[in-house]
């Protein structure tokens, strides 16, 4: 009987000091659900996993101004955004990946032919 109370206490000061370490608990991450499919997310959720075994990941995908919100409000710890504020003094931030994103046109169309393409640019398309 003494040795399975000790070896629950025992049990119970590893958990607290996993915890007090950051290697056990909840991380609550946001992200937008097209970045999820690979690169610098998932690719994050991953290492995280392997590196943190005990922690649990409670993932949400989010809307940016979503998660910017439930960031600020604690209901997340943390979130993938797309452009993020530049001059927030609630929230630190930093760039973790770029995505370049291509327009699909006919072959011909006047739009292929821009060297730049800027939304306004499409406006009578």
């Amino acid at each position: 009987m003494l040795s399975a109370f000790l070896q629950q206490v025992s049990d119970a000061t590893t958990h607290a000091q996993r915890a007090a370490r950051g290697q056990s608990g909840a991380l609550r991450i946001g992200f937008t659900e097209n970045t999820s499919r690979r690169g610098v997310v998932p690719d994050s959720f991953r290492r995280f996993r392997e590196r943190q075994p005990d922690a649990e990941r409670q993932l949400n995908p989010l809307a940016s101004l979503e998660q910017i919100d439930a960031i600020r409000s604690g209901r997340r710890d943390a979130g993938f955004v797309y452009n993020m504020p530049k001059a927030d003094p609630e929230l630190d931030h930093a760039q973790v990946g770029l995505h370049s994103i291509a327009l699909a046109a006919p072959k011909g169309h006047p739009l292929s032919k821009l060297n730049k393409l800027r939304l306004r640019d499409m406006v009578d398309a």
